[in-house]
């Protein structure tokens, strides 16, 4: 099934939970407003933090919702993994001709370009409000930076449900590497706000390449950025999909089918 078919799936159980709809349409706006005025208080004080003015920063917290947003799918992929292990999903795709971590890595790439939608009035509002004139291939690679991080993600999740071939409970391991990545991938605080030492390496680590990656496409926020930026998110793709692949042949013997 390709990727266009699933999209019009995913549109047609959105418009089936349309009262999820209209919640997302009242309480993001709502998130956003409340950063604003944080922020707005806090730039009361001072004209500038870590070289970032207020537009920099309402631009910055725009971009992390856009983000955050075309990702929060991907965040279950481990329970998706986790579930076909302990309550013998697995068996379905273990007895046809799929490679089941293909499938788990397309089965998630429709809801995201849905979620992407509904979000792209907040890149609008974003833009209009900053009055900076961003170029058309600052855009692009903000775009394609996004895709990556999906990508990175899924593979990520991968590797933490897999872990499951292993351990009775993963999701202790997750909420802790999530608590981990909000502060060194720049989904909490831009990277320039952390110390020095602290900025720079999270800048190279995979979790960064959530969400600094494609905000460096547009704002400068110190550390690795840009073009490089992106390498280093195809770097940490190869990683983690070589990681999800070796896990896989490797726990896959011990797999056990008692439930389902």
């Amino acid at each position: 099934m390709g990727i266009i078919n699933l999209i019009k799936i995913e549109l047609k159980e959105v418009a089936h939970f349309r009262m999820n709809v209209y919640a997302w349409l009242l309480s993001h706006p709502l998130q956003l407003l409340i950063i604003y005025l944080l922020w707005r208080g806090i730039f009361q004080f001072t004209d500038s933090i870590a070289g970032l003015g207020f537009q920099d920063v309402v631009m910055y917290y725009f971009l992390v919702h856009f983000i955050n947003a075309f990702l929060s799918s991907a965040y279950s992929v481990n329970y998706q993994v986790w579930s076909d292990i302990n309550e013998g999903g697995l068996d379905k795709y273990l007895c046809r001709p799929f490679d089941y971590l293909t499938v788990i890595s397309s089965k998630n790439l429709a809801r995201p370009c849905v979620d992407a939608l509904f979000a792209t009035p907040v890149l609008v509002v974003a833009v209009w409000y900053s009055q900076v004139q961003y170029g058309a291939s600052s855009w692009l690679q903000f775009f394609i930076a996004c895709v990556l991080s999906l990508l990175i993600l899924i593979e990520i999740q991968k590797v933490i449900g897999l872990l499951s071939l292993w351990l009775e409970k993963v999701f202790g391991l997750r909420d802790i590497l999530f608590s981990v990545m909000m502060l060194l991938s720049g989904q909490l605080l831009p990277l320039s706000l952390l110390p020095g030492w602290m900025g720079n390496i999270a800048s190279y680590s995979p979790f960064a390449a959530l969400f600094h990656a494609p905000i460096s496409q547009i704002i400068n926020t110190g550390g690795v950025a840009g073009l490089e930026a992106m390498q280093l998110q195809l770097f940490w793709l190869i990683v983690f999909a070589l990681l999800g692949k070796g896990l896989w042949i490797i726990g896959r013997p011990k797999y056990q089918s008692l439930g389902g």
